[in-house]
This record gives C-alpha cells, structure tokens and sequence, in this order.
C-alpha cells in the first residue's frame, strides 16, 4: 500500500530520490506473516470463539505469538514510512472506497445482512483500510507537531486502551489508536531507520533471531491473552482495569518495538521474491480473505493433528500469495480504489455545495413565491440541476 516515498526531517519533508527497494523486501515478508497467520489461526480445527482455534493449537499458537508481536506494528509503521499528504483526500477516500466494496463482497459471502451497523463492523483483516484512512486524515497534524506527534500519539494509543468500551470493532477505532505511535514514527523516522538497518552485518544475525526467540517465549511463558496484542481490545472490551491494560499496552509496545528492530536487522537489502510480493501487498492484504474463510470451512470438524494442519496452513500460503502477487489483481483493486474515490470525493463536493447553495438562498416561503413565480422552492430537485 505505497504512496511517493519521502525522506522526513521532524515536521518538514523532501522528496526522497528514489524507492528503496528494501522497503518492498520488508512489505513482501510482513505480508506473507500476515497471510501466514491468518491460515494458521484456522487451522485448529473448531469454530471461533472470540478467538480462533488455531490459537489454541501448538506449533500455531508459538508461531502466532512471533507473528502478532511484531508484523502488524512494523507494517503500519512501513506505511507511515509511505504516506504522504500529496492527494491526501483522494488516498482517504481510496481506502474508504475499497473498504466499502470488499465489505459488502465479505458480507455477502458470509450470508450476512448489509446494514449501516455491519457496514461499519470490519470483517476479519477489512479493520486496515479504516484504520488507514484514519491515519491519512491525522496526517497534516503530525506534521504540524513534528517530532512532538509521536509522544502525542502513544499518549492517545495508552489512553484509548483504558476506555470502558466494549465495541471496540466500529470504525476500527480501538486498532487505529492502537497502531498510530507506529504510523507516526514511521512517518517521521521510518526512512532514517531503513538507511541505519539496511547494512547492519552478518555478526547481528545471531542476536536478532535470540531477540525474536527470547521475546515471543516470554509472552508464551507470561501467558500474555493474544488480544492484547492484537490491537483490537481495551480495558472495556476485555472487562479488566484500566492499569491492567495499560500495563499490558507498555509491555505490548516494548516487544514490538524490540523486535522491529531485530527484524529489521535480519531482513536484506534485495530479495527477488518478496519484492514483488511487497508491491502487491495491497492486492494481497485485501484479496486474501475469501480463501482464509475457505480454509476456515474446509478445516472444521475435520480432526487433523496439529503439526499437519500447520504444514497445510504454510501451503495454503504459499498457493495464496503465488496466486494474488498477479499483477492483474493489484491492478484491478487500485482501479476500483480510484472509481470509488472519485465517487465518494464527487458526492461530498456536490453535498457540499448543496448546503452552500442552501445556507445562501434560505428557504423560499409562499409569499416570496407568490412576489417571484419564476423563483422555485430550494430543495433537492433545484440542487441536482
């Protein structure tokens, strides 16, 4: 998901001279973790309830616990990295346009009704696109702040996580707050760190992957609850106290940032293959979905042990990932994202003026009428013309 690349110092900007191509390298590895992750949770074989039954599995549940620390944090901060407030309007419309079309085609696909409430319930991974637009619309803020948005925004992310609020879902609130010191720091460091990571040597390898292995076994051996760290839950929806939770969010940000930065330092430079998956990682993100939900029917009730059922899930990835890093699909989706915001961008621009045009003339009454018969009542008919 990659708008022009820019090199940030504080709140002012330069265009970047060229994309670096280790920034598709880092897209393309988080977004297979993210594929990844998907299948492994439906994987374990039952129904969901409130969490998927891969969770409850081991390999999936270790594995899990090393993806959702650290994928999801990193990829919002790599599109922090890619944001830009060029067309800014028409990228927020983009992601709320997409949102809409692929929330109506999983809801439909699910048997479920399209109703105001459900629309603005993301289905499953859909919570991105929202979360994004939220992002892009605080965007000339940080700006603003410059280097004081970031501790601006993880005093929001700590407060929103205290919230006595159970519906945590709508508008993909909760997991916009959650994410948003990471989009900040990514928009405002992200190139910065790239550059200082990209040539870290051989000799940190070793204390990387000890980092990721240390980090994840802690959380397993805590038995830290998965909704913590992913995003979506606070105080509210998980009926704890507002200091349990914000504990939990400090001790959830440190492990992600700890490992970013291991990440960071295993990743290469180039890497044919998840280049390309990078710059097909909104096609992939978006598109996805319909063949987890296939793999979440198709491993229910089915009794598969563990160890192969995660195998499965590893080729249900590959054949996904292979199969939507066409080029055909990502562009498709940017096109139905262009004609959506285009439509969503007209529609507000003649609302506007509508109530532009109506604030001026005022309401006609009879009287006024009967003195001007060529004048008509303002409403809608006379606002469509």
């Amino acid at each position: 998901m990659s708008t022009t690349s820019e090199v940030r110092n504080g709140s002012t900007s330069a265009p970047a001279r060229r994309r670096d191509p280790r920034l598709d390298v880092l897209k393309g590895v988080l977004i297979g973790g993210v594929v990844l992750g998907h299948f492994l949770e439906t994987s374990g074989g039952q129904a969901p309830d409130g969490l998927y039954s891969g969770w409850s599995s081991e390999p999936q549940r270790a594995v899990l616990t090393a993806l959702y620390i650290v994928h999801m944090p990193l990829f919002v901060l790599l599109a922090g990295v890619t944001a830009s407030t060029r067309r800014r309007a028409h990228r927020i419309a983009q992601m709320v346009g997409l949102y809409l079309v692929l929330q109506v085609a999983l809801l439909t696909l699910r048997g479920a009704d399209v109703t105001p409430e459900t629309l603005v319930h993301p289905v499953y991974g859909m919570w991105f696109l929202l979360a994004m637009a939220w992002w892009l619309a605080v965007l000339p803020l940080v700006r603003r702040l410059g280097r004081a948005a970031l501790p601006v925004a993880t005093l929001v992310s700590l407060v929103a996580v205290t919230a006595p609020v159970a519906d945590t879902d709508v508008v993909a609130w909760a997991r916009a707050a959650c994410y948003l010191p990471f989009f900040v720091a990514g928009h405002l460091y992200g190139p910065a760190l790239l550059r200082r990571t990209a040539d870290v040597g051989s000799a940190l390898v070793g204390p990387a992957v000890l980092v990721l292995g240390g980090v994840t076994s802690a959380v397993l051996v805590w038995g830290v609850d998965p909704r913590w760290y992913r995003g979506a839950d606070t105080a509210g929806s998980m009926h704890d106290s507002p200091t349990v939770a914000l504990a939990v969010r400090v001790v959830c940000f440190a492990a992600a940032v700890v490992c970013s930065l291991a990440l960071l330092a295993l990743v290469p430079r180039r890497q044919r293959v998840a280049e390309v998956l990078g710059r097909r990682s909104l096609a992939i993100y978006a598109l996805h979905v319909p063949f987890v939900f296939a793999a979440q029917w198709w491993f229910e009730g089915r009794g598969i042990d563990a160890w192969p059922a995660s195998a499965i899930a590893v080729l249900m990835t590959v054949a996904s990932l292979a199969l939507l890093a066409h080029p055909a699909f990502d562009t498709v989706l940017r096109r139905v994202g262009e004609r959506m915001a285009d439509v969503i961008i007209s529609t507000v621009r003649s609302s506007a003026g509508a109530s532009r045009t109506t604030a001026l003339q005022g309401p006609a009454d009879d009287a006024d009428l009967r003195h001007h018969p060529h004048r008509q009542p303002s409403g809608p008919q006379q606002l469509i013309l």
